[in-house]
């Protein structure tokens, strides 16, 4: 598992192509723009950063966000880099 402010990141390796869960629940997340502005911004960072690995990932949001903002993703996309980085180095043999 790694872990950012407002994201966690489980993953599950195994013998099987890259699968990837998205959970962004209403109650952290109230307005539908804001969740689908995270999903798309995960579900891309997600086939980027984790082709390569084989298992099951799921993302998740851990905290309240109020609004994601035009201005707001790339501060977003930094999180996201971070998450799979910190995945990466705990565990570098399944690349």
């Amino acid at each position: 598992m790694a872990k950012t402010d407002r994201l966690m990141l489980h993953a599950l390796f195994e013998d099987t192509p890259p699968q990837f869960g998205i959970l962004i629940p209403k109650r952290l997340a109230k307005r539908a723009v804001d969740r689908n502005t995270l999903k798309r911004l995960i579900r891309h960072a997600c086939q980027e950063a984790l082709g390569n690995y084989q298992g099951k990932f799921l993302v998740r949001l851990s905290k309240p966000v109020s609004a994601v903002g035009h201005s707001d993703r790339a501060a977003w996309w930094t999180e996201l880099q971070q998450l799979f980085n910190d995945l990466s180095r705990r565990v570098p043999s399944q690349h």
